[in-house]
């Protein structure tokens, strides 16, 4: 399967330990060479795109997205982490391994408000209200986009996304134009009658640092497993 991903960061975390923490993280789930978008940053190096000029986070992740795209416009998976995270291992083995939704996207990061205790039988893209113990897998969020931390979209979503008026608009929102990813993806996602899909358990954790805009939005997400945990072993348990 072609991927195209990367990950959006800013100039003060370019070189230091949290963006190295989270390269090696991906690296050990198999996502070892992303490209790295570094918003208001004079340094360039290998499979980086350095914006000198601070854009914005949101501006950052848009440009980042129309990039990974044109770089690849025939990949099958497109993804986008941000420079604070924890996987799990095996991560892109597993997603190759599972269906893709139809009509969705995919948020890596489960928010305690869209964990159920209890999901579909069957895991994959069951309905919380349908509702069977034991089960694993992506299911429908609340769609409300809790959270950016990690996305991951088929090439239809792409081009769906990239050619939405709503995507652009909101960049002159005077309060939420360059933050607040998660809410542009869905609004522009949920006008077309498209579905974001989470995961139990989650498959990336928000790192124990200051968000980039300075808040902490996305406390420890209580169904992460650990950096160590082979999501692989959830093949097994789908297919009891």
């Amino acid at each position: 399967m072609k991927w195209s991903y990367g990950v959006t960061t800013v100039n003060h975390r370019f070189s230091g330990r949290d963006l190295l923490e989270t390269l090696s993280s991906l690296k050990n789930a198999g996502f070892d060479a992303p490209r790295l978008f570094v918003d208001g940053s004079p340094s360039i190096v290998d499979r980086s795109t350095a914006r000198i000029e601070k854009i914005g986070c949101y501006g950052n992740w848009l440009l980042a997205l129309v990039e990974l795209f044109l770089r690849e416009p025939n990949a099958d998976r497109y993804a986008i982490f941000q420079d604070d995270i924890r996987a799990v291992w095996h991560l892109r083995e597993y997603l190759e391994s599972v269906p893709y939704p139809d009509k969705g996207y995919l948020s890596l990061y489960t928010k305690v408000w869209d964990q159920p205790d209890k999901l579909a039988e069957g895991g994959m893209f069951g309905t919380p209200s349908d509702v069977k113990p034991h089960t694993y897998g992506f299911y429908p969020s609340e769609q409300c986009g809790r959270s950016a931390l990690g996305l991951v979209f088929n090439r239809e979503a792409v081009l769906l996304l990239l050619t939405q008026r709503r995507t652009y608009e909101r960049i002159a929102d005077p309060v939420l134009g360059h933050r607040h990813i998660d809410g542009a993806c869905i609004n522009a996602f949920k006008s077309l009658g498209w579905t974001e899909y989470v995961h139990n358990p989650s498959l990336l954790q928000h790192a124990d640092v200051p968000s980039t805009l300075g808040h902490d939005d996305h406390e420890p997400c209580v169904s992460f497993p650990g950096e160590d945990w082979d999501a692989m072993q959830l093949l097994k348990v789908e297919s009891r």
